[in-house]
């Protein structure tokens, strides 16, 4: 199997992976098992069990020898704390790119999630959109320690909310208005080096999420009725399509 944008593969099983997680294809408490995973991908049971690991060690999974990974399970309460120190942290992530510059290519990925979280038809394509455009901030070369310390955190919530809540577009249409023109401006700021600027508008933003989203999600029972749009298998995202 080809290489992805020089990636190996088992980076591009990771990816697959936690995306999938985050988009709740993967339900939190689900057992992932090496052979069920290699098969479904076709690759071997090599870059899963690296894969396997890395997760491991960023919280997303629990790994048991001869038992796969099992994708971890937030409460009520870890949720909280994990947005709290989202909060805390991905504002320095912002003001540091902002700080350090970013590539022509990646203002335009960021552009493109910024169109399609605005555009978006369904509450699963924009809450796919809302995970990109944080991702791209969090992976980006130059993020430095804060964006390492907050990447899983940021696969644990959006799976958290995408499979414990049953929200509709029309009910999060304000809330969407608002987040959009906030990743707009977010971008502005990293493309024009306003380091203060990027870190207030991320600041407000998360709190926008915190202040009007969190409340209407948190102590819902589980619910999953999302399942129908969920995203179609694996394998064509770590072929390239």
């Amino acid at each position: 199997m080809r290489k992805k944008h020089k990636e190996t593969l088992s980076q591009q099983v990771y990816t697959a992976l936690t995306k999938d997680i985050a988009m709740g294809r993967f339900l939190p408490g689900e057992r992932l098992t090496t052979e069920h995973v290699a098969n479904m991908l076709e690759v071997s049971h090599t870059p899963v069990r690296e894969a396997f690991t890395r997760m491991a060690q960023e919280g997303l999974v629990d790994v048991r020898p001869h038992h796969g990974a099992t994708v971890k399970k937030l409460s009520d309460e870890q949720a909280k704390e994990f947005i709290e120190i989202r909060a805390l942290l991905e504002p320095r992530v912002v003001r540091q790119l902002a700080r350090c510059g970013v590539s022509r290519e990646l203002i335009k990925q960021m552009r493109v999630t910024c169109d399609d979280f605005e555009n978006s038809a369904t509450f699963v394509d924009m809450s796919r959109a809302d995970f990109e455009f944080h991702d791209l901030v969090l992976n980006a070369p130059g993020s430095g320690l804060a964006a390492e310390l907050i990447r899983g955190h940021n696969i644990l919530i959006s799976a958290f909310f995408y499979n414990r809540v049953n929200l509709t577009l029309d009910s999060v249409q304000k809330d969407k208005s608002r987040a959009a023109n906030d990743h707009y401006l977010i971008v502005d700021a990293i493309e024009a080096g306003n380091a203060e600027q990027a870190y207030l508008l991320m600041q407000k933003h998360i709190g926008l999420w915190d202040d009007y989203i969190v409340p209407r999600r948190l102590n819902i029972k589980s619910i999953n009725s999302n399942a129908a749009e969920r995203p179609a298998d694996l394998k064509a995202f770590v072929k390239g399509g």
